[in-house]
């Protein structure tokens, strides 16, 4: 269904902007961002039957796209998905980020809020020697220019522990990857053409194409 459809897509992106802020403020600095206290991260509550609803949203979306592949260009139908801050949270609540990220939109703006220990990087194959039972707690906004390629969304504003983290981060290239061009393929594989963040909602769509 795609991870985002799992509602892990917010957890990977506060993954990758952590891990580059923390490569790039270098090994002294980790040990001044980080905190011996996790911070509390309100989840939304959702029944197992409204988080299969919302996944079943982003398949039926996936499913669009696929079957217009097979249909003259007359007969395609767009592909449109909206998800207000609420579903998204109701989302996370059903995965592995419950507890450690929250989401909240606003005026075209998406304030993510996110709690993470080093033993999420460790199994993410991202090693801190010395740096067992740390945490990362932040904040950054994500916002877009109307509707745009998800790899062309701005982000801002991102604090660790209170400490700003520069926002070219955002453009870094760790192993020959920067979060840019991940949320690039990532919408690539899931068919996603157009990503927006619009008064209170995320909207994807994939338009019609000849």
């Amino acid at each position: 269904m795609g991870c985002f459809a799992k509602g892990c897509l917010i957890s990977i992106i506060v993954f990758v902007v952590l891990f580059l802020g923390l490569v790039a403020v270098g090994f002294f600095s980790v040990r001044y961002v980080l905190s011996t206290a996790p911070v509390a991260i309100p989840v939304v509550p959702a029944t197992p039957e409204e988080v299969q609803t919302l996944r079943q949203q982003f398949t039926d979306f996936k499913q669009t796209v696929t079957r217009n592949e097979s249909l003259p260009p007359e007969q395609r139908q767009p592909a449109h998905l909206e998800y207000t801050a609420g579903q998204i949270n109701q989302l996370i609540s059903g995965s592995k980020g419950r507890g450690h990220v929250s989401v909240a939109i606003s005026n075209g703006v998406m304030q993510v809020t996110f709690s993470l220990s080093t033993d999420a990087l460790r199994k993410g194959h991202v090693e801190l020697p010395s740096f067992a039972d740390r945490y990362a707690n932040g904040t950054f906004s994500v916002s877009t220019n109307g509707p745009t390629a998800p790899s062309q969304i701005i982000i801002q504003d991102p604090r660790l522990n209170g400490h700003t983290v520069p926002s070219s981060l955002f453009d870094t290239s760790y192993r020959g990857d920067s979060l840019r061009s991940y949320v690039g393929k990532y919408s690539s594989e899931n068919e996603i053409n157009t990503f927006q963040i619009a008064g209170d909602k995320v909207v994807m769509d994939t338009p019609v194409t000849p």
